[in-house]
C-alpha cells in the first residue's frame, strides 16, 4: 500500500462526520500514526467480519481504513456486499451497521 494513501490525515474529517451526525461511538479499524483519542473519537475496535452475517449483527457505525480493508481483506470480507454510507476522504470508509441489525 502506498504510504501516502493512508497516514491518519483523515481523521479530522472522521470527527466532523461522526459529530454532524450526532454518532457518539464508531467501530473502528484505523491505520495511521496519529492517536484516534487526539481526535476526541470515541470507539471500540472493529472485530472482525468475515461474512455478511457477522456485519448484519454488530450494530454499530463502523469505520474502516481503506489500507485495513486492502491488507486484511479476509477480515473484513463481509464488508464486500455493502456498500459504503461515506467515504471519508480517500483514506476511510463508514457504512452504517446499524440499519442491517434488526
Amino acid at each position: 500500500m502506498d504510504s501516502n494513501l493512508d497516514w491518519g490525515q483523515d481523521l479530522k474529517n472522521l470527527k466532523r462526520y461522526l459529530d454532524d451526525r450526532h454518532i457518539p461511538e464508531v467501530c473502528l479499524s484505523y491505520y495511521g500514526w496519529p492517536p484516534v483519542e487526539y481526535y476526541g473519537i470515541r470507539y471500540r475496535p472493529l472485530p472482525a467480519l468475515p461474512d455478511i452475517q457477522f456485519a448484519a449483527r454488530l450494530n454499530c457505525v463502523a469505520a474502516v481504513s481503506v489500507t485495513n480493508l486492502a491488507t486484511q481483506h479476509d477480515r473484513f470480507a463481509g464488508l464486500d456486499e455493502l456498500k459504503p454510507d461515506a467515504r471519508i476522504g480517500y483514506s476511510i470508509y463508514v457504512y452504517d451497521l446499524r440499519k442491517t441489525a434488526r
